[in-house]
This record gives structure tokens, C-alpha cells and sequence, in this order.
């Protein structure tokens, strides 16, 4: 992996004009999305980050859109996508878009206890209206477009030029985007979505995941044309003094 890759730092970054958002166990929302249940806490503060380090990329133009991934299933993928996106609405005045790009295996939804009834599926099928789609979640400055059915194309739907015009469209109406995807290896998804947002970060779980499948799977991007960002490492542990935390 190539050392100007972006990662999650240790070091506490400053952050100004927060909103304040006061959790609920009562919310839906999982118990793994730490970003907010302790927004304050340890996790939060590596998704605050790495919300820094991709604000810093390139100040001239911005990163706005996202596609996360990984080289496998079961790596934290979507349970990181959404600790970023609740990280990133936590700034005043920021508008957050959560899309739910893995049209086989959908679990944005549950996460954010939100329901799956219409969502990208549909509105690339020209079966609903981007009105209709998106969804305001509990979170101020936080919306999300779920996966919606299981389509019969989920690939040609995300490479069509209807979902690149609906990307350009957004970013007109938000601040940051982040498309969750499925893993690389298996599925050409996130390739296929890699090619049309402005780059690519891949989740990766240390001590499961071997090298030489995230080399596979960097490969993969790289050949498609994406704009590979960099690593979040999942499962990992760091000590805090007198407390030991766990990414998810």
C-alpha cells in the first residue's frame, strides 16, 4: 500500500461550530454507530479525523463524493460508511448524503433504523423521483437513499449515465456524499460507481484480511480508472489511558 494513502490518525483534531446532537437509545439507530451514541468519545474522534484528512486532500477542489468498499464481505464497510456520514454532518451548516449502493446486500437502513421501501433501486428504474427517495434521518444535516429491491442489473444500473447525472445532480444540493458499495473482489459495483465520484476509500480489517487480496483488490480499482483515496483499518485496537477501544 502506498504511504501518501489517507488513514485514521490517533492525534485529536480540532473541531469548530459542532452541532450538538443529543443521542437516544430509543432512535433505531444500531448500537455500532459510535459516532453517534459517543460523539465525543474515541471512535468518534478518528472518523473526525479522517472527515479532516479528506477535507485536506485537495483544497483547490474539494472532495465531495465518496464510494467506500472493500476487498471482501464482512469487513466493517457499512457500519464505517455511516459512522463517517454521522461524523460528517456533525458540522454546522453541512448537508450529508448516505446513498446505499449495495443493491444485493443492503444495510444501510437497518443501521440508521430507517425502512427500505423505495430507494435507488427505483429511482434508477425510473420507478420513483429523487423526492421520493431520500430520506431526512434523525441526525440535523444527515439524509440517506436506501438500496430499495433487489434489481435484476444492480451493475448496469450503477454505471448507467442516469446514475452518473443523479451523482452531478447532488452535488449541487450537498455538501459530501458517500456511496456505499459492495466488496470489489466479488462484485465489479464499486468499480463501476469508483469511476463516476471523486475517489475511493477502502475498508480493510486488520488481522483477517491478507495482503495480497487488498493488493488484488487496490489492482482492480486502479485498473478501472478510480481514484483510490486510501484505508480505513477496521477491528483494530489502540490504548487510551485505562480503556482499550475497538474500531467498527
Amino acid at each position: 500500500m502506498e504511504n501518501d494513502k489517507i488513514h485514521l490518525g490517533k492525534s485529536r483534531t480540532a473541531t469548530v461550530d459542532e452541532k450538538v446532537i443529543v443521542p437516544s437509545i430509543s432512535s433505531g439507530i444500531d448500537k455500532s454507530i459510535l459516532t453517534y451514541y459517543q460523539p465525543k468519545g474515541a471512535i468518534a474522534e478518528q472518523y473526525r479525523t479522517l472527515r479532516t484528512n479528506l477535507k485536506r486532500i485537495n483544497k483547490d477542489d474539494p472532495i465531495k463524493t465518496v464510494v467506500l468498499t472493500s476487498s471482501v464481505h464482512n469487513e466493517g464497510k457499512s457500519t464505517t460508511s455511516v459512522n463517517l456520514a454521522v461524523a460528517m454532518s456533525y458540522e454546522k451548516d453541512r448537508k450529508v448524503l448516505l446513498i446505499d449502493g449495495d443493491l444485493r446486500k443492503s444495510k444501510v437502513h437497518l443501521l440508521l433504523g430507517m425502512k427500505n421501501t423505495k430507494g435507488l433501486s427505483e429511482l434508477l428504474n425510473s420507478q420513483a423521483t429523487v423526492e421520493e427517495v431520500i430520506q431526512h434521518t434523525q441526525i440535523p444535516g444527515l439524509d440517506i437513499i436506501t438500496a430499495g429491491a433487489v434489481p435484476a442489473d444492480p451493475s448496469e444500473l450503477l454505471e448507467s449515465q442516469k446514475m452518473k447525472d443523479f451523482l452531478l445532480s447532488m452535488k449541487l444540493q450537498y455538501d459530501f456524499i458517500i456511496v456505499d458499495t459492495p466488496p470489489i473482489i466479488p462484485l465489479t459495483d464499486a468499480a463501476a460507481l469508483g469511476v463516476n465520484v471523486d475517489g475511493v476509500v477502502m475498508v480493510v480489517q486488520t488481522n483477517r484480511t491478507k495482503k495480497e487480496v487488498v493488493t488484488q483488490a487496490e489492482n482492480l480499482l486502479q485498473q478501472a480508472g478510480c481514484n483510490l483515496l486510501g484505508f480505513i483499518l477496521t477491528n483494530v485496537e489502540y490504548y487510551i489511558p485505562s480503556y482499550y477501544y475497538k474500531y467498527v
